[in-house]
């Protein structure tokens, strides 16, 4: 992290302080090389007046639109940099969870592969075993089946909204458009699916908004893999992907 500071000398005597996180971010080139690139993004600004007064103002993160700290910002932009180096050129199926989890063994792409959690259930859902090989082998073989794992949220949920449903609804909900404008831009997928109780609150608005693919659901519903019998839900979607002609609403 960085901090630069802004004086203005005139009689308000304002000083604004910003603070930046840095990182290096891999960058999808074409033909499917990567580069890295350094990336920088303002977290907060702290405005003082001269006068013993101070105000730090959080910046919301563009990844889930909550206030983000510096290091808030540190671990989006580390989580970035493990999933673009699986992303598929062409993406077959999105995944499609409601919020990043808080740990990163349970963060599927995460370097050393803990597949702990919901990574686990992702790759039984998807036919992928870790046993036996080496955690870059198992990302590897999920990439070239097609399959991303991506989050409404792309972080995870901070304290304050985590045992608030109705805050975490309405995050979820803020960030609809920029979802459907991302799957339909970018990662352009030829099915998605919701892993995720969590988006049954958003789920009407997803179905209702054309994504410009098919959708992959558990009887109507999301499949629960954060739910209180994942091991199901996983055996169920590994079902739901094998079949010959996938049912799509």
């Amino acid at each position: 992290m960085s901090r630069f500071g802004l004086t203005e000398s005139s009689p308000g005597q304002v000083e604004v302080g910003l603070t930046v996180a840095q990182a290096g971010v891999p960058v999808l080139l074409r033909g499917g090389r990567l580069r890295t690139a350094l990336r920088f993004l303002v977290t907060s600004i702290t405005i003082s007046n001269g006068h013993g007064m101070t105000n730090n103002h959080l910046l919301l993160c563009d990844g889930c639109g909550q206030p983000a700290r510096p290091e808030h910002i540190a671990k989006r932009l580390q989580r970035l940099e493990w999933t673009t180096r699986y992303r598929p050129i062409h993406i077959g199926t999105v995944l499609l969870g409601a919020y990043a989890p808080k740990e990163d063994a349970e963060f599927l792409y995460a370097e050393g592969g803990g597949f702990a959690g919901e990574g686990k259930y992702v790759l039984a859902a998807t036919g992928v075993a870790s046993v036996g090989k080496s955690w870059q082998a198992a990302l590897a073989e999920f990439q070239r089946a097609g399959f991303l794992l991506t989050y409404a949220l792309e972080c995870p949920l901070e304290a304050h909204v985590r045992d608030d449903e109705a805050a975490t609804r309405a995050l979820l909900e803020s960030r609809l458009p920029a979802l459907l404008s991302r799957i339909r831009r970018s990662l352009k997928p030829k099915r998605i699916v919701p892993i995720s109780h969590a988006l049954e609150a958003v789920l009407t608005s997803m179905t209702e908004t054309e994504p410009g693919c098919s959708r992959v659901l558990d009887d109507g519903k999301a499949f629960a893999l954060d739910g209180d019998r994942p091991d199901e839900a996983a055996a169920r979607l590994h079902q739901a992907l094998t079949a010959p002609t996938m049912p799509a609403r």
